[in-house]
């Protein structure tokens, strides 16, 4: 049932923000695994018990076909998630009306790839999904009879779909991984009758890792690059509401650690090295260059 309640005998409750609630719920899971010559079969399934919704069961089932120095696998998996309290209660008085009559979200996804290694220090891994999101829940809807924001599920199905591919080399005192993932995900608006690409989240996220040591002075450094892609994103504070898009942007991040004794060490971490200007969310930058120090001491 996704019929937000209204009536008057609901109304001084649903907009109390003092209430004291409670839900209990519990779960029972078995995997299983068969490991043969040629293949190997994975297989989980889970039954959640709810008290104040339908009790149903999550499965995966998973199947890896070992080749020399790599595999192929492909996977099914179920899940279910519970609105959350805020979400069916509100709490927040005048300003966000809480829905009790929230369905959980329901997810089902499939995944099929390949990893395979080289000479023992160079790895290859690639990746394709495809997800179905059932009942999503909207938490930014606005409900002109209650006068205020309030959640409810999305009649139509949100869609997954992408690729992830990763590159990784390791030596002796460095590593080295780079990281591709890419994404489309859409939802369904009633405003066009189709599937639209979803706000605030980037179509291309790129991620580089370099790691070292310097034995002769017991240093340990970590840079890390990440770039994600234009988003687009939605102004909810004025009616009607207006849509931006976000550039492009890359941050890169430090960590350092020197060791003084088996026992003392100093770290050095630094976010956001060169005060990258970016927005992720609109109306909000990202934090600038931040940093810290400090001293480990393991007794």
């Amino acid at each position: 049932m996704k019929k937000l309640i209204s009536t008057t005998r609901f109304r001084s409750y649903i907009w109390n923000p003092d209430q004291i609630q409670s839900q209990n719920s519990k779960s029972l899971a078995i995997e299983l695994l068969f490991p043969l010559k040629f293949v190997n079969f994975e297989l989980l399934m889970r039954r959640n018990y709810n008290q104040k919704f339908e009790n149903k069961s999550n499965v995966r089932f998973g199947t890896v076909f070992p080749i020399n120095n790599g595999k192929f696998f492909l996977s099914y998996s179920t899940a279910i998630k519970n609105p959350s309290f805020t979400e069916r209660f509100g709490f927040y008085s005048e300003t966000f009306v809480g829905n009790p009559n929230l369905q959980p979200e329901i997810s089902i996804s499939h995944e099929l790839g390949f990893s395979k290694s080289f000479h023992q220090n160079f790895n290859i891994t690639s990746s394709f999904f495809y997800s179905i999101l059932k009942d999503e829940i909207n938490g930014s809807y606005y409900d002109s009879g209650l006068g205020a924001f309030t959640a409810r599920n999305k009649e139509r199905n949100s869609y997954r779909r992408g690729f992830e591919n990763k590159l990784s080399y390791s030596a002796k005192y460095y590593n080295f991984d780079i990281k591709h993932s890419f994404v489309d995900a859409t939802e369904y608006n009633s405003s066009v009758k189709s599937q639209v690409r979803e706000i605030r989240r980037p179509k291309n996220i790129i991620n580089i890792n370099f790691d070292f040591e310097i034995p002769k002075f017991n240093t340990f450094v970590d840079l890390n690059y990440r770039y994600q892609s234009v988003t687009e994103d939605i102004d909810f504070s004025v009616y009607p509401s207006v849509k931006y898009r976000l550039k492009d942007f890359g941050t890169l991040n430090l960590y350092a650690e020197k060791l003084i004794n088996n026992k003392l060490s100093i770290v050095l971490s630094v976010n956001n090295l060169f005060n990258k200007k970016a927005y992720d969310v609109y109306g909000y930058k990202l934090p600038g260059i931040e940093g810290s120090f400090g001293i480990n001491y393991q007794y």
